[in-house]
Parts: C-alpha cells; sequence; structure tokens
C-alpha cells in the first residue's frame, strides 16, 4: 500500500510527521470508539476502546485511571463466565440506555439518569428552590418522577419532543453543518500558521501547538513513544499487581511523564491562544 509506506517513510524522517501521523492513526479512534460505541450500544467496540486507551493512562500518568481500568476492563472480559445472562444483554446493546428510536442517540446509564431525572428535578420548576421544609421536600421527592413523566407526554402532545426513527437530528440543520465548516477552515489555519506538522521537505521539531515551544528531545521523545511505553507499563502493573502479586494494588504507580517543557520561542497571548486551541479541541 502507496499510502503506508508514505506514512512510514516519512515518520522516519520527521518527529512531528511520526506524532501526529499516530495521533490521528491510533489516539482519535479511542475518542470516537468509546463515544460510538456508547451511542450504538456495540460493547465490543466500547471494550475495544478502553483497552486501547488503557496504555495512554499510564504513558501520562493519569493515576486513578491506571490502577482501575484494568480491573474494569479484566472483570469485563470475565462477564461471559461469570455473568452469563448479564455478558449476553451487554453484547445485545443493553449497556446503555435510549430514550427515542434516532440512529446514534443511545447514552451511558448515569449520563441519562442526570438528564432524564435528575435534570427534570433541579431544572426550572424543580426542587431547587421550592421550600426548606423537611415534610416538603420529601413529599416533592415521592412524586417528581411522576411529574417528570407527566411533563415528557405534554412535550409530546404539544410536538416538541420527535421521538420518530428518521427525524433529523439538531447537529444537521443547515446553520450548525455552515458554522462546522468554518470551525474546520480556522483548524487548517491554526495549524498551518505554526508549521505544518506533516511536511516533510524540511526538519521540524515537535512543538506545543498552542504555545509554539519546542519540545527537548527527551520530552519528544516520551511523546512519540507513549503508546509503546504505555504498553509496556500496563503489562509490568498487570504482571506485579494481578497475576503475581509482588506488589499491592494500592502501592505508588511510578511516573513516565517529564514535568518541564521549554519556554516558548515567541512571544505571544497564552491565554488567547489556550482558549482559541480548547475551543477547536472540544469541537473535534
Amino acid at each position: 500500500n502507496d499510502l503506508i509506506k508514505f506514512v512510514k517513510e516519512s515518520s522516519s524522517k520527521s518527529i512531528p510527521f511520526q506524532y501526529w501521523s499516530q495521533f490521528l492513526d491510533q489516539v482519535v479512534p479511542v475518542l470516537r470508539d468509546l463515544t460510538l460505541s456508547f451511542r450504538e450500544g456495540v460493547c465490543s467496540l466500547h471494550l475495544s476502546a478502553i483497552r486501547r486507551a488503557i496504555p495512554l493512562f499510564f504513558s501520562f500518568d493519569r493515576t486513578n485511571y491506571c490502577r482501575w481500568t484494568p480491573l474494569y476492563f479484566d472483570d469485563c472480559i470475565k462477564l461471559e463466565n461469570t455473568f452469563p445472562a448479564l455478558y449476553e444483554n451487554f453484547m445485545s446493546g443493553n449497556f446503555n440506555m435510549r430514550h427515542t428510536q434516532r440512529k446514534c442517540r443511545a447514552v451511558p446509564m448515569d449520563q441519562r439518569l442526570e438528564k432524564e431525572y435528575n435534570k427534570v428535578a433541579k431544572g426550572k420548576g424543580g426542587i431547587i428552590g421550592f421550600s426548606k421544609q423537611k415534610e416538603t421536600v420529601a413529599k416533592w421527592n415521592l412524586i417528581k418522577h411522576e411529574k417528570a413523566q407527566f411533563f415528557k407526554h405534554l412535550q409530546i402532545i404539544c410536538g416538541l419532543s420527535q421521538y420518530d426513527e428518521y427525524s433529523l437530528h439538531h447537529e444537521f440543520s443547515e446553520s450548525i453543518m455552515k458554522a462546522d465548516l468554518e470551525l474546520v477552515n480556522e483548524i487548517k489555519i491554526f495549524i498551518l500558521e505554526r508549521n505544518n506538522p506533516f511536511a516533510t521537505l524540511k526538519e521540524l521539531n515537535l512543538q506545543n501547538v498552542v504555545t509554539g515551544a519546542v519540545l527537548p528531545d527527551e520530552i519528544a521523545e516520551h511523546r512519540v513513544n507513549c503508546i509503546k511505553n504505555g504498553e509496556e507499563a500496563y503489562k509490568k502493573f498487570i504482571k506485579e499487581r494481578l497475576d503475581e502479586k509482588s506488589k499491592k494494588l494500592f502501592d505508588t504507580i511510578k511516573r513516565h511523564t517529564k514535568p518541564t517543557l521549554n519556554t516558548a520561542q515567541k512571544s505571544i497571548d497564552l491565554h488567547k491562544e489556550s482558549v482559541r486551541a480548547l475551543k477547536y479541541i472540544d469541537y473535534a
């Protein structure tokens, strides 16, 4: 394949090319698949994305995720033998919740609870500011689910809630699609202003995309090899704490990232640039 050959050759010549190529090929799909697995109810895709995310947790020192995600993943893998009925339900798409027949509209159970139950309870007309009397609040708690149900039926009667499988998602409205296209163009301009990371005609150093700071060689190497190093740390964690049990689960987990970076080579408004970058990251 010509594309694979090109990526391999270019990665050997350019560290920025290698880093960003890896980011797009291996990191972005993790975020995409995690979201899609919940939206579509595909449990196998969820487990695949979780497994691919674990090395990143170890490589970037997300201690709680390092400690507990391997246990979560291991428990999920063993469900077929420990709880066969639950496993079958999860694999059938019942590990999430959906309130419409629209495609790609399911969400995790805790998120649905927040939106369907707590939002109505704490939003306009809810318990906030309702009363300070304990008895009144207790009575209100007993009927709030009924109130939420009446509210939903009222929305349906008034045509304010669409449950049709073929109804158009609001993200496909003309105004939002136009705004999305503008953001895509702004992202392109934002990246090109800081040197095209995929340019192979000249040697470039790996830079912070917001500040323009050049990363020291040691940190750049860590970023490029983050998945490989994280995978090794994950396997070591499993071996020491779950298989051989030579270490306790709550023993300190060794850090892998370096705490310092070079300062930016040019004067910029860091706050302004950070806000811009975060806006683009949220959009992406």
